[in-house]
Parts: C-alpha cells; structure tokens; sequence
C-alpha cells in the first residue's frame, strides 16, 4: 500500500492482496478530511488458488511421505558374542562330515548301531542252495534240528564269501548260525540237516531299527 499526504488530502494506491475497501472512519467523515479508507486483505487477490471457486480444495502445507521405523528390540555387542560363542561351543560337539572329531562317546554309538536290535521279521525257508536279498543293515540267523551225526547248515555272503557254519556232532543236535548283511545285498543257505527248521529270520541292526516294518 502506497499513501502520500498533501494538506487534508491523501493519494493512496493499493496492489496484490490489499484493497480500498471504501470506508472511512467517523472522525475524518465530520472534519471533511480524506484520510485513507480501511484497507481490506483478500489472498484471492493474490492467486486464483484462493479464489474460492467452490472446489472445496484444501489449502495446506506441501504434504511429506516418509518410512516410520520402530524399534522392537536392541542387543549390545557383548551379547551378540556371546550366543555366537554359545553357537561355536555347541557345533564343536557335533561331528563332521568325515567323522574326524567323534569322541569315545561317539565311537561306541558308532559300533552299537551295527549290532542286532530285538525287531526281527521271520522268513521262509526254501530248498537249499536258494539266495535272499537282505530289506536293511542287519543280521540272518538260522536254526535247524539235524536227525544223523555231522549233518549241517551254512549261511554265506555270495559277494564278499563270508559264511557261517554249523555241525552236528550227534543225531537230534540244534544247529545255529548266524550271518551279518547290508541291506540289498544276497545271502545264501545251504543245509542237508534233516529236522525242523526252528527259526530262519532277520535282525534289524541296531542303527537300522527305524526302517523295521
């Protein structure tokens, strides 16, 4: 707002949101005087933003979008080493890949699950001479009454020639034999003992137990 006075008189002029808004006080109206008017302020005046056209738009601060991250929980150093410390401790119990670290502990396990668990499943005998395919890791044991002197029975590995062997040293003896397999792998009976066959089964080994049906 521009105003230069001469006498009683004022020039005024106005630009951007001021205004004349064309009414005078009381006093300068009874003395004849021509002060200014009062000025009026219009932001519409200014931009078409306030013009208020009925658009109802808002007029706000530039709006800011930004990522809000809360904290749920914290760890100091110290115990963050410590549980990896916790981790190297238990992984150092466990044994590798080529079962280089297997402690006394382990090398016991380790020969026990070789030996014969108490799962067995019964087979059927055939003529002698007839072959057998081992279902897991384990053990075949055969008993049979031989009814003369000197008869036999054998169970033999056919791959490797492992073979037990069993004599009767008198009429009416119990032969036994018993042969360790690994699973698929062939077996073979072999017999003239003339009596009942008292058993003929397979013993899961200990580390096999699982896969018993």
């Amino acid at each position: 707002v521009d105003a230069i006075r001469s006498g009683n008189s004022w020039a005024h002029s106005y630009s951007g949101a001021f205004y004349d808004t064309g009414q005078r006080n009381q006093c300068d109206q009874a003395n004849g005087g021509s002060y200014p008017s009062a000025i009026g302020f219009s932001a519409s005046r200014s931009s078409s933003v306030y013009s208020g056209n009925g658009s109802n738009t808002a007029i706000h601060e530039q709006a800011l979008k930004m990522f809000v991250y809360i904290v749920i929980a914290n760890s100091t150093k110290t115990e963050i080493q410590s549980d990896i410390d916790e981790i190297a401790t238990d992984l150092n119990g466990k044994a590798d890949v080529d079962l280089t670290n297997v402690n006394n502990a382990g090398y016991i396990k380790m020969a026990g699950a070789s030996m014969p668990s108490s799962r067995y499943i019964n087979l059927t005998i055939g003529a002698s001479g007839t072959t057998y395919t081992a279902p897991a890791n384990g053990w075949v044991s055969f008993c049979k009454r031989a009814n003369a002197t000197n008869q036999y029975i054998q169970l033999s590995n056919d791959i490797v020639n492992i073979y037990s062997y069993s004599t009767a040293p008198a009429s009416d003896s119990h032969l036994k034999v018993m042969l360790p397999v690994t699973k698929g792998q062939l077996f073979t009976t072999a017999y003239n003992a003339g009596g009942a066959t008292t058993f003929f089964r397979f013993i899961y080994a200990l580390g096999s137990e699982s896969e018993a049906q």
